[in-house]
């Protein structure tokens, strides 16, 4: 969803393009918005449009564009026209204001506000450096439940670098002032960064439970030993696994015995031993055949080769013809050869072809241990998260060399937990660390399958409480009567659940690696067939060569009457 609007007047862009760009997508990844819409006012719409700015704002959208992010780039009157009818059918959208001039100030007090339900989308405005948050809102109301951002130059900041504060603004109640945070800060060399303190405090939802700003911080938050003594949690929803997750190589791993594991060695035994006795019978019936001159048999009608009668045993069992016999004990060995070889071969192909559909895949470790000792992937977790912050507190020594040789040196951890599962599937040797459950959620929105490493730790999810609240007990009541009726199970797996379901083919593709042992055992065979031939014509031309030879000798050592020196004798030796 690509839409520009033609009406366009310079000085509407008042941040270069990049810092749009990487503080939008910021945002965006931060809430898991479906789409991004840039709002801007025009108060004096003309006919034609400023070509740079124009060029800018397709810039803008190409680059979201290649993102895969969906993005609307309209006037604010357009938009009340056109799509605040109908916003409730967008979901999880953000708005975002290219500046803060004063017909904006005005289409988004008097026209907009009024009209939308604010605490809907999420919302993100870009400030001049002068621009005070209380003059803005003087005249608009932002409910508590609201999200909008204020992107605003960070005058602090070395010059030689262009850095932003994102502000937090919202309201207690519509007579009261507005209050503003630091949510997080930008600068062109690390990207967004939450804030991050080392003397204690706490920042985000834990803060406005510490300070009694809320209640109840209605989200999944994993139960961490700091968390737990800083405020209560209730009664765990669900328990998990945090494991590290890569990403599955492209290819299986090469069966060696895929064609020997259909049968076990037993059956494998049985079928030689039934190859000797048939053979042995049969060159057996066949050797008495001659010495008691039954129907004038002959060695040219029935051969009594018992090599020659393992090979047409061994070529029957594998589905080949056997020339016909005139014994009839013979006939009935045969017709037990070929009722034995017909259910060998349709035993071993549904075993061979279950072997064959079922892949494994080898990674190149299973633990941590393993991940540090390889040395060429990266690691990550989520940035300034409970993940981060596990890293820095454990007390285990593969953890903490983990922290300190890899995952300091990431200067752009991933946002979110789907932002750090798709660098594993986009990037190469990326290994990230995240929670089963997130993973079962989530699988179904990434490009590739991922595999995990051993269990890390386990730990509990449940709802964030202020410091000794009266609520617990009321909402741990409900939590386990819901958990008792198996309601609470039905509401993780269905309702809260992000699987969707992809009609995917059922049919298993058979890889190179899957047949490559039959293909070298085809060369090998082919090789060595043709060492064996020249062999044995080189041996072949060596003998008749020898034979001719001693015949020669022989023939002139018992001439009786022996030609004079003078007339020799020539023997041609071909």
């Amino acid at each position: 969803m690509i839409i520009i609007s033609n009406k366009l007047v310079s000085n509407q862009l008042i941040r270069p393009n990049y810092i749009y760009e990487e503080i939008s997508q910021g945002i965006h990844d931060y809430y898991d918005s479906t789409c991004i819409i840039f709002l801007h006012a025009v108060s004096d719409p003309v006919e034609s449009q400023d070509i740079e700015v124009d060029t800018m704002l397709r810039n803008l959208v190409n680059h979201f564009a290649q993102k895969h992010v969906r993005i609307l780039v309209m006037e604010i009157k357009t938009f009340i026209a056109k799509v605040l009818q109908n916003y409730y059918n967008i979901k999880r959208p953000l708005f975002v204001f290219l500046n803060d001039f004063d017909d904006v100030k005005y289409q988004f007090g008097n026209l907009v506000a009024p009209l939308i339900d604010l605490s809907y989308p999420n919302w993100l405005i870009f400030f001049r450096e002068e621009t005070k948050i209380e003059d803005f809102f003087q005249h608009i109301y932002i409910p508590f439940d609201c999200t909008f951002m204020i992107s605003q130059p960070n005058s602090q900041c070395n010059n030689s670098i262009n850095a932003e504060i994102i502000w937090e603004a919202y309201q207690i109640d519509r007579a009261k002032e507005v209050r503003s945070g630091i949510f997080a800060t930008w600068n062109s060399e690390t990207g967004i960064q939450l804030p991050k303190y080392t003397d204690g405090t706490w920042t985000g939802g834990i803060a406005s439970l510490i300070d009694n700003t809320s209640d109840i911080f209605a989200a999944e938050l994993m139960m961490t030993s700091d968390r737990v003594s800083a405020i209560t949690f209730t009664t765990p929803l669900y328990s998990t696994k945090c494991r590290t997750y890569i990403k599955r190589p492209s290819t299986s791993s090469l069966k060696w015995n895929a064609y020997v594991i259909p049968f076990t060695s037993g059956i494998w035994g049985a079928i030689i031993l039934v190859i000797l006795i048939t053979g042995g019978v049969m060159s057996g019936i066949k050797f008495l055949a001659l010495m008691l001159q039954v129907s004038k048999v002959t060695m040219a009608i029935e051969p009594v080769s018992f090599l020659n009668t393992i090979f047409t045993v061994f070529g029957a069992l594998c589905s080949q013809g056997m020339a016909s016999s005139i014994f009839d004990p013979i006939r009935i060995v045969h017709i037990s050869i070929h009722l034995t070889g017909v259910i060998l071969i349709a035993a071993y192909s549904g075993a061979l072809i279950s072997s064959l559909a079922v892949k494994t895949f080898s990674i190149p470790f299973t633990t941590m241990e393993g991940l540090l000792k390889d040395g060429t992937y990266r690691f990550g977790v989520v940035g300034a998260s409970a993940d981060f912050t596990f890293f820095q507190n454990t007390s285990d020594k593969v953890m903490s060399v983990l922290f300190e040789k890899v995952l300091v040196k990431e200067n752009h951890l991933p946002t979110n937990y789907l932002e750090g599962l798709s660098r594993v599937c986009k990037e190469d040797k990326y290994a990230f660390m995240t929670l089963d459950n997130v993973v079962s959620q989530l699988q179904s929105s990434l490009d590739c399958i991922v595999l995990p490493l051993n269990i890390i730790s386990q730990t509990s999810i449940g709802i964030a409480l202020q410091p000794h609240s009266p609520y617990r007990g009321l909402i741990d009541s409900n939590i386990l009567l819901y958990r008792d009726s198996g309601v609470l199970q039905r509401l993780l797996n269905d309702k809260w659940s992000r699987i969707e379901s992809h009609s995917k083919s059922v049919w298993s593709t058979v890889e190179i690696t899957d047949v490559l042992p039959l293909i070298i055992v085809l060369i090998c065979g082919g090789f060595t067939s043709f060492i064996l031939l020249a062999t044995e014509k080189l041996l072949f031309q060596k003998l008749t060569k020898n034979k001719q030879e001693k015949f020669a000798k022989r023939f002139i050592t018992n001439v009786k009457y022996p030609l004079p020196d003078k007339y020799p004798m020539k023997i041609n030796i071909f």
